[in-house]
Formats: C-alpha cells, structure tokens, sequence
C-alpha cells in the first residue's frame, strides 16, 4: 500500500549510489493498503490472499517482528500451499539462521514433479535456497527438473545451466555435470563466420 518510492526503499537492505528506480516515486499500486487488504482477507480469492499474507510478513519482519511473520507464513502454507509464499518463508527462515526450516519449507517443490513455465524463477531461488540451506542434492533435484524441460527458453537455459554443471559436479554427477556444460557450449558458441562470397568469373567471349 505504499507509494513506489517508499516500497522501493523498503524493499533494499541498504542505501547505495548505484541503485536506480525508474518510475513515478509517488505512484501507488495497489488499490488499498496493506493494512485494509490483510482485514479483508477472509473475502479474497486463496490466490490473491497468498500475497496479502506475504505482504503482511514482509511488514511485520521490517520492524523486527520475524517470529511472527515466520508463523503466519506457515500457518498460510498448511492451509493453503503456494509456491511464492513457501519462497518467501524459506528467505525468511534462512534469515532466522532456521535451515532445517528451510529444507522443511521447500518440501513443496521437491513435490513438484513438473514446472509451470510461470514458475521456473521460483523454481531456481528455491534450489539457491536449498543449497545454502545445505541440501544441495535438493537443489540438484529442482534443476534438473528445470532443465528436463524440453520448452525452457533458450535464454533460461543458458543462465540456469553453468550453476546446474557446478552442482552436479560437486554432487559428484560427473556425467550429467558434463553434458550440461557441454550444452551449454553449444547454446553460446559464436555463430559461424560467413562463407567467402564467390569471385564472379568474366565471360569468355
């Protein structure tokens, strides 16, 4: 329910010179506060009250009510499982120092036996997060289920894939570690250089 300048403020953990918003600082996107949204939530649809409830969490952990925003997230998450609301307990948690949690948390995508197109993103933070969670063959499990897709885009697989390789070979998957790399050799090879044009011949008379 703030105002672009202000969520964006709030949203960075701390000032530097280097960041850039581009926008309208006063331009306010929601509708209505976070406040009036989190009373209302009895009334929404389960998707739409999952981010209210994250939006409530990130308020209660920017002043310094963590405990709480890590138990309503869970409670959200029994009753009504997403992915977006999983990811942003597991950060939370990691922030806890929490990773058994964590590993706990992202159950929900080892669960997952395919990936939406919508939540490839999610997918690769949760896997980052079960890394540094320790569970690195989780994280393992996440990518691969990434890259078992056939349709991912061309762009997603080539940054998802040097972490992948990396990933496998320190699981000791040499062989899936090594056609990763090697595909992803293939995806950023330089294009070919064209063919020398032809000398044209003159006509013999």
């Amino acid at each position: 329910g703030e105002t672009l300048g202000r969520a964006a403020l709030y949203s960075i953990n701390s000032l530097s010179w280097q960041a850039i918003l581009v926008g309208d600082p006063l331009y306010r996107p929601f509708a209505v506060s976070a406040e009036a949204q989190w009373e209302a939530r009895k009334k929404l649809p389960p998707e739409v009250e999952t981010y209210a409830r994250i939006r409530r969490m990130r308020q209660l952990t920017a002043v310094g009510r963590g405990d709480e925003a890590r138990a309503l997230g869970a409670a959200g998450l029994a009753r009504n499982p997403s992915l977006p609301l999983a990811l942003t307990l597991a950060n939370l948690q990691q922030s806890a120092d929490d990773p058994a949690g964590v590993r706990r948390t992202l159950g929900i995508f080892d669960a997952m036996r395919r990936v939406r197109p919508a939540d490839r993103a999610l997918f690769l933070s949760a896997a980052r997060a079960g890394q540094a969670a320790g569970d690195p063959a989780l994280a393992l499990r996440l990518v691969t289920r990434l890259l078992d897709d056939a349709k991912a885009p061309r762009d997603f697989r080539i940054a998802v894939l040097p972490y992948a390789s990396e990933l496998a070979r320190t699981q000791g998957d040499t062989a899936r570690a090594a056609s990763w790399a090697a595909e992803h050799a293939t995806l950023t090879a330089p294009p070919p250089p064209p063919a020398p044009a032809a000398s044209a011949t003159p006509a013999k008379s």
